[in-house]
């Protein structure tokens, strides 16, 4: 049995611009930008409903038809610019709450409210549209990290996620098309199985990157777009 379920909130987060809102874009995008100014990367970051999947785990309608059910991230590629023939990127379970936000990469100033309302590289949903109400109201990623609480900085600007990194899924291209499909089987499981206080599983989705080193050194590793929720195509 094959289960499509699509994504109801992404967004892409950019560090070089790192309170833009992309959330309503209709393209998803990975890019990495190395220069004499520094390396500056982006994220895609994805929510799924997961309730009838967790539903059907809790009553054993999954199990009985899969022994051992597996889950899978596909994105398909609208345009690839200057990627190199060989790459990896990883996904992990977000550990932290975020919002979609309406903003668009290329809304001029005037018309995005100070970047757009949302989550972006440093926040994880800015509630004031305003300068002066940023320190009180904003609420930004406690760190830029690979695990939870860790700290890793990236030219020197911190957010940029938050995740558990011992549960991920990866995926190496090789001479290939840019299309995503993505075991993230221990990713999903890791969401069903972190409790609230409330006894239901918290779901703050997946966040998607280049893997290790390929966000840090100076190579530059251009660009892949994919399809968001909000395409019309």
């Amino acid at each position: 049995m094959i289960k499509s379920i699509f994504a109801e909130s992404d967004n892409t987060i950019y560090e070089k611009t790192s309170s833009l809102n992309a959330g309503v874009d209709a393209v998803l995008e990975l890019m990495k930008v190395s220069s004499s100014a520094g390396i500056f990367n982006s994220r895609i970051i994805l929510k799924f409903d997961l309730d009838q999947v967790s539903s059907s785990m809790a009553e054993g309608d999954i199990s009985k038809s899969l022994s051992t059910p597996k889950f899978y991230l596909n994105l398909y590629q609208t345009d690839s610019q200057e990627i190199p023939l060989e790459y990896k990127l990883v996904a992990y379970p977000i550990s932290q709450s975020w919002s979609p936000g309406e903003g668009r990469k290329l809304d001029p100033v005037a018309l995005n409210k100070f970047d757009n309302i949302g989550s972006s590289w440093t926040y994880r949903n800015k509630t004031s549209p305003t300068t002066a109400d940023v320190p009180a109201r904003d609420i930004k990623w406690t760190s830029q990290s690979l695990a939870e609480g860790s700290v890793m900085l990236f030219s020197s600007v911190t957010g940029g996620g938050t995740w558990y990194s011992s549960h991920y899924g990866t995926q190496s291209f090789s001479h290939e098309s840019s299309d995503l499909r993505m075991d993230v089987t221990p990713v999903i499981n890791k969401i069903l199985s972190t409790m609230g206080s409330n006894g239901k599983y918290i779901n703050d989705g997946i966040i998607l990157l280049r893997s290790g080193s390929q966000e840090t050194d100076a190579t530059k590793y251009g660009r892949n777009a994919f399809f968001s929720r909000e395409t019309n195509t």
